[in-house]
C-alpha cells in the first residue's frame, strides 16, 4: 500500500497528524485583492507519493532546487509569458496546470504541411530560403539536449521536444529550424515568443544527449504560417452508381503561406535562460499575475485556485 502525502508549505503554518500515515500542512501567506479583500494567496500546494519515482509531488519550503530542469520549448513561447508562477510549479513536478481543449484540426493541418514540405527544394516553395531540402517526418523522434550550464547559476537545462521540420542547406551544410503555424493573426504580437521557443530547439539540437558526433550546426530559425482566407466547395462524382444524380460534395481551405524569419542572437536567448532559473532557484513559487478589470489579464487558473481556496469551495487539503 502505498502512502500519500499532502504538503502545504507557505511562511508558516501548524502540523496536523491524521490517521494512515497521511500529513497535512497548511498556512496561507498574506492576504491579496481582486474582487474580495478576503482572497488568498496559497504559496505552495501540491501531492507527493513517497517512494514513486512518477506523478505530482511537492517539495516543503527551503528544500534545495533540482540541479537539472527539465524544459520544454513550448512552454518558452506560452506558458511562461502566461503565467511565471503555472511555469514554476509545472517545472517542480508539483502541479500541472488543467489540460484545455484543443482542435484537433490544427494538428491536422500540421501533418498536411509536413508531408507537403517532405523532400522539397525550398527555391520551389519559399523562393527567400537559402537553397537546400526540406527534411519532415511526422515520425521524427523526441529530442532531449545533454544538460546545459547557464552562466550564473549551478543549476542545469535539459531541453527537450520535437521540431516540425528542418531544412538542410546546400552551401554550409548547416540546418534550419522551421515551425508550421496556422493564423490570421499578425505573428510580429508573438514573435519574442516564437522565437524564444526556436532557439530553445536549436540550442537542444546543438547539444544532443548522444554527444557532439549526433549534434547539429543550426543557423537559420524561421515560422512558415499558412493564413486560410477561402473556403471552396467541390463537387466530386457520383456517390452511387444507381444513383448518377446524387454527387458528394466537398471542400477545401485555400490560404496563403507566409514565410517568417527570425533572428538568431544566442547571448540574447541565454539572458531569458538565467531569467528562467532566476524564478525556477526561488525557494517558493512566485505570485500569480496581477488581476485587473479585464479578463484576458492575469492567470485563470491561479484566480480559480485561489479564490476557490478562499470562498471554501475548494479545500485546502484532503483528509
Amino acid at each position: 500500500m502505498r502512502a500519500w502525502c499532502l504538503l502545504f508549505a507557505p511562511t508558516g503554518g501548524t502540523r496536523a497528524s491524521v490517521p494512515r500515515g497521511m500529513v497535512r500542512e497548511r498556512a496561507v501567506s498574506r492576504l491579496w485583492g481582486h474582487r474580495s479583500q478576503q482572497a488568498r494567496r496559497i504559496d505552495r500546494i501540491g501531492y507527493a507519493r513517497q517512494g514513486a519515482s512518477r506523478g505530482i509531488y511537492a517539495a516543503a519550503r527551503g528544500s534545495p532546487p533540482p540541479k537539472v530542469f527539465r524544459l520544454a520549448p513550448s512552454d518558452f513561447a506560452f506558458l511562461y509569458d502566461t503565467c511565471p508562477r503555472c511555469f514554476y510549479l509545472k517545472s517542480h513536478k508539483m502541479l500541472m496546470r488543467p489540460k484545455t481543449f484543443f482542435p484537433s484540426v490544427f494538428n491536422d493541418i500540421d501533418n498536411q504541411m509536413k508531408e507537403f514540405f517532405a523532400g522539397v527544394r525550398t527555391q520551389d516553395v519559399v523562393p527567400e530560403m537559402r537553397p537546400g531540402v526540406f527534411l519532415c517526418d511526422k515520425s521524427d523522434p523526441w529530442l532531449q539536449s545533454a544538460p546545459i550550464d547557464v552562466p550564473g547559476h549551478s543549476s542545469k537545462v535539459v531541453i527537450s521536444g520535437k521540431v516540425d521540420c528542418l531544412v538542410q542547406f546546400d552551401d554550409d551544410k548547416t540546418f534550419g529550424i522551421v515551425d508550421f503555424k496556422t493564423s490570421n493573426q499578425d505573428t510580429s504580437n508573438s514573435k519574442t515568443s516564437y522565437e524564444r521557443q526556436l532557439h530553445a530547439y536549436a540550442l537542444c539540437l546543438q547539444n544532443l544527449s548522444g554527444g557532439k558526433e549526433k549534434s547539429l550546426k543550426i543557423s537559420d530559425l524561421a515560422l512558415i504560417v499558412y493564413q486560410p482566407q477561402l473556403f471552396v466547395g467541390v463537387r466530386r462524382k457520383a456517390a452511387s452508381p444507381s444513383d448518377p444524380q446524387r454527387r458528394e460534395i466537398g471542400g477545401r481551405l485555400d490560404g496563403n503561406l507566409k514565410y517568417v524569419p527570425l533572428e538568431r542572437d544566442d547571448t540574447k536567448f541565454m539572458r531569458f535562460l538565467s531569467e528562467v532559473l532566476d524564478i525556477l532557484e526561488l525557494p517558493a513559487p512566485p505570485p500569480p499575475p496581477p488581476q485587473s478589470a479585464n479578463y484576458n489579464s492575469g492567470c485563470p487558473f491561479c484566480s480559480y485556485l485561489v479564490e476557490g481556496q478562499a470562498s471554501g469551495h475548494i479545500p485546502l487539503g484532503h483528509s
